[in-house]
């Protein structure tokens, strides 16, 4: 019994034109950084999605801006560096990272046993559709 695959050969070619884009996926990774910067900016400005629990008590300053040293610490890179907090995607030599390097972020993040939860690295379903979307770099023309 034999099978011949009408078209491979045309396939293959698709793939070998398309090739550099997987060795090199830090334009997908560019992407992503941006939709997840445009989130995290939309999950500060809505304080929180879903909003943040409120404080026990009143305070002039929006929760978690104290001084804004957090919100201004939020990075979105996609070569090196460090920090305490991230959301990270890599291949191969090319990642992309979100988060915070300042230390107390985490607190926030997760909360503790003393302090309720607020998320601001997060990633929502219309963020996921946005990547999925991005995917396409690899298949463009």
């Amino acid at each position: 019994m034999s099978v011949t695959i009408d078209g491979l050969d045309r396939v293959q070619a698709w793939f070998r034109t398309r090739e550099h884009r997987f060795d090199n996926p830090k334009p997908f990774f560019d992407r992503c950084v941006k939709i997840l910067s445009e989130s995290a900016s939309k999950t500060w400005n809505a304080g929180g999605r879903p909003k943040w629990i409120d404080r026990k008590k009143s305070y002039p300053w929006p929760i978690l801006e104290k001084t804004g040293r957090l919100r201004r610490s939020m990075e979105a890179m996609t070569e090196g560096g460090g920090a305490v907090l991230r959301m990270s995607m890599s291949s191969g030599d090319a990642w992309m990272e979100k988060g915070t390097s300042v230390y107390y972020g985490q607190h926030h993040q997760f909360g503790t046993s003393k302090m309720v939860a607020r998320p601001f690295v997060q990633l929502h379903e219309e963020d996921v559709e946005a990547i999925e979307q991005a995917e396409d770099y690899f298949f463009e023309d």
